[in-house]
């Protein structure tokens, strides 16, 4: 599926992402349905470069959603260059001795696949080895800004930690969540389970 929620141009995130539910739901078993995600990736196609202007925030954005249903990500330069695949830290596909983490390190979904938010803008779905959060906020419903992510909801304190990664290491600090936090407008996190 193309045409995925844009953060500053043509419709909701909801919109967008019933098209991709549609498209899953339209499909026969086993439902495969890849979410297309374009950002800009820097100048050697292969690798997220943030001096380039990429946003680690918005592929996390499109990775999460996609994890709230049962299709597949695929990120691109929003070309039609599909010869490589940048990779985020939290696939568990590189940095893997910052990280800590392997492929498929998240595991099976413990949650059936997310049709409707969990509190306000903010959605998740938890996996076997982790939690994905999303808030779904990209201004096109005339509100902006961040939204508090209630760790209440899904578990407590100590039960979830931030990856450790080396892209966004600001973000990804591998700190243990212990209390409700607060998550921007068009981004999303990927928590590990302690």
């Amino acid at each position: 599926m193309d045409g995925t929620p844009n953060p500053s141009g043509f419709g909701s995130w909801q919109l967008s992402y019933n098209g991709y539910v549609q498209n899953i739901l339209s499909t026969s078993a086993p439902n495969l349905c890849t979410m297309d995600w374009r950002v800009n990736i820097g100048p050697t196609n292969d690798e997220l470069n943030p001096g380039a202007g990429t946003v680690f925030n918005l592929a996390r954005w499109g990775m999460v959603t996609t994890l709230l249903d049962d299709g597949f990500f695929a990120l691109n330069s929003g070309g039609s260059n599909y010869r490589s695949a940048p990779l985020l830290d939290e696939t568990g596909l590189i940095n893997a001795g910052t990280t800590g983490l392997s492929k498929g390190w998240l595991g099976q979904p413990f949650d059936p696949p997310q049709r409707t938010a969990r509190d306000g803008v903010i959605w998740w779905r938890r996996y076997d080895n982790g939690i994905v959060i999303i808030n779904t906020n990209n201004g096109q419903t005339g509100s902006t800004g961040s939204a508090n992510v209630n760790i209440s909801l899904f578990g407590g304190a100590g039960i979830y930690k931030r990856i450790t990664g080396s892209q966004d290491s600001g973000f990804n600090d591998g700190s243990v969540v212990n209390a409700d936090f607060s998550l921007n407008q068009i981004d999303a996190i990927v928590l590990e389970k302690i």
